[in-house]
């Protein structure tokens, strides 16, 4: 096993995609500051340096898949996992290893790029204004959504000898996940009350004129209550890009339930995909 990971680190060295991922996200880390700096100093707006950091876990999704299928998607078109079953590696340990392999590049990739933005961000925005508990635990939600994503992607990869289908799956599960999300974030903060259209006038004691106008105001059919409620908010917190979404509005409320669906859906997705790998008919 460690000889498997061992081999594996030295491919995701020498590895193209890996190197690409990680200079765009420097860059874009980078950038986050650098324009927030300028609409300040341009526009006279004020940014904090959190709300630069938080944003990026909106593209955790979409890079964990590309890189993923970037990576493991050569072992099935190279032969390589054949290669690794002839020399004697058992199919649980290839699964760890490469599992193990994109959960590794994926942390370092987030890290450097929340270090970016967190070093320039307090040198051109301003210092956090959060305390440094608070910022620990965004960190720590923002690796584990990236474990988990790398985790989903990987059982999903793992199961496709065809490279072109594994990206289309992978992009596809990626983005139905995000408009999933962004639908419960969007019922989850729809208004109790909507305006009705109806005008209504408000004359004075006197009756001598219009004291204001105002629109009536109605209940929203949409609005979720009650045990609704409930499950639309476990779902965002179920949901990695719906945790994205939290951290994006820096709402750590929920942060014990979302580590627990993260670490409930990072060990599911492993096991099921074990499963599936064990049992596949490699060709």
């Amino acid at each position: 096993m460690n000889n498997l990971f061992s081999a594996y680190l030295v491919r995701l060295i020498k590895n193209r995609a890996f190197w690409v991922f990680l200079i765009f996200m420097i860059g874009f880390g980078a950038g986050a500051p650098v324009i927030a700096h300028h609409e300040m100093v341009k526009y006279g707006v004020s940014y904090s340096c959190e709300s630069r950091l938080a944003w990026h876990v909106m593209l955790t999704g979409l890079i964990t898949a590309l890189f993923t299928v970037w990576f493991l998607g050569t072992e099935y078109s190279d032969g390589t996992i054949r290669n690794k079953l002839v020399a004697g590696h058992i199919r649980r340990n290839i699964y760890l290893a490469s599992l193990g392999s994109c959960i590794l590049a994926h942390m370092i990739i987030l890290l450097v790029h929340m270090l970016v933005i967190s070093v320039l961000g307090q040198w051109l925005i301003a210092p956090f204004s959060v305390k440094s508990g608070e910022l620990a635990l965004f960190y720590l939600l923002s690796l584990l959504i990236g474990i988990t994503f790398t985790s989903v992607y990987t059982m999903l990869v793992m199961q496709n000898q065809n490279k072109s289908a594994a990206v289309v799956l992978c992009v596809l599960v990626c983005f139905t996940l995000y408009m999933a999300a962004f639908y419960i974030y969007a019922m989850l903060t729809a208004p109790e009350m909507i305006p009705t259209g109806d005008v209504v006038t408000v004359f004075t004691n006197d009756g001598s004129g219009p004291q204001n106008i105002e629109r009536e105001m109605i209940p929203n059919p949409k609005y979720l209550r009650g045990v609704w409620r409930t499950v639309y908010e476990w779902l965002q917190d179920i949901i990695p890009f719906g945790q994205a979404i939290s951290l994006a509005e820096w709402k750590l409320e929920n942060s014990m339930r979302m580590i627990c669906c993260n670490l409930a859906l990072t060990v599911g997705s492993t096991l099921v995909g074990l499963y599936r790998f064990e049992r596949k008919d490699l060709r």
